[in-house]
């Protein structure tokens, strides 16, 4: 599991996410950091080949925001901004290479879910943030 060769990993992915929840919910936070990072890897193989584009699409964003929501509780804002901002970057660069309109579409809707989160968090963080970064 958590390679590109997987048959199985559109299956995988919301196990694998599962068994990361488990571990952030149980404070388990470095297995919750190996299982995240082990959904995105399934997430990002499954696109754009899956056959359902938009979970594809979502489970990208997900497995990133699970991502960023351990890094918050570990305290390290740096890399949960810089995946907030990878999601984000992520959709941009998609919705530029794609001609059609239905996953045009899709990715707009999931560009305001990115943006959305990215402003959620610099408004829950950026004192907090700035403070840290001042201080280093």
């Amino acid at each position: 599991m958590g390679t590109c060769d997987s048959e199985d990993r559109l299956r995988d992915w919301p196990q694998t996410t599962r068994k990361g929840n488990m571990c952030f919910d149980t404070d388990t936070l470095q297995s919750a950091a190996h299982f995240y990072q082990q959904a995105l890897t399934l997430a990002l193989c499954n696109y754009p080949n899956d056959e359902d584009f938009n979970h594809s699409i979502i489970a990208i964003i997900l497995s990133y925001h699970n991502l960023a929501d351990l890094n918050i509780q570990q305290g390290n804002l740096s890399d949960a901004q810089f995946n907030l901002h990878t999601a984000h970057q992520f959709i941009l660069d998609e919705l530029n290479k794609t001609g059609s309109d239905l996953k045009k579409m899709s990715l707009l809707r999931a560009s305001n879910k990115t943006q959305f989160a990215i402003q959620s968090f610099n408004k829950d963080y950026s004192t907090t943030f700035l403070k840290k970064e001042k201080t280093q």
